[in-house]
C-alpha cells in the first residue's frame, strides 16, 4: 500500500471499520484493494493507519496472509519529520539510470509522486 498515491490512501481512509484517536482501523478485500490500487494489489489484507494531530500519516501497519502457506506477513512503515528540510545528496554517475531505461508507467508514477501536496491527508479527512 503506498499512502503517496492519493487514490490509495482515499481507499484505506474509506475502508476504515473504526476510527478513534487518529487512528484508522480496517481490512480491505482483494477486489477493494484491486480497485483502489489500480490492480497493484491482488489480496485482502488488514491495516492500521494512525495519524497525527494535524492528519498527516505517522505510521502503516499492515498484515497479510499468505493464501499458500498460511503465513502472515507484518509490515511496518513510519512517517516523520514532515514539512522539514532535507539535503538530498547526488549520487555518482555510476549509479544513476536515465529515464528512457524504464518502462513507460514508471515515468507516470515518478509523475505522481511529484504531484503530491505536503497536506495530502487533512485534505482528504475535510
Amino acid at each position: 500500500m503506498d499512502i503517496f498515491r492519493p487514490p490509495q490512501l482515499k481507499g484505506l481512509l474509506s475502508h476504515a471499520k473504526s476510527v478513534r484517536n487518529g487512528v484508522y482501523r480496517g481490512t480491505v478485500t482483494g477486489k477493494q484493494g484491486h480497485q483502489i490500487s489500480g490492480g497493484e494489489i491482488t489480496g485482502t489484507f488488514d491495516y492500521r493507519l494512525s495519524t497525527a494531530s494535524t492528519g498527516l500519516p505517522t505510521r502503516l501497519h499492515t498484515t497479510v496472509k499468505s493464501v499458500l502457506s498460511g503465513m502472515l506477513q507484518h509490515t511496518d512503515t513510519r512517517y516523520s519529520a514532515w514539512g522539514h528540510s532535507v539535503t538530498i545528496t547526488e549520487p555518482p554517475e555510476h549509479e544513476v539510470a536515465a529515464m528512457d531505461e524504464f518502462p513507460d508507467s514508471s515515468s507516470e508514477e515518478l509523475q505522481e509522486y511529484l504531484e503530491i501536496a505536503d497536506d495530502t491527508v487533512a485534505s482528504i479527512r475535510r
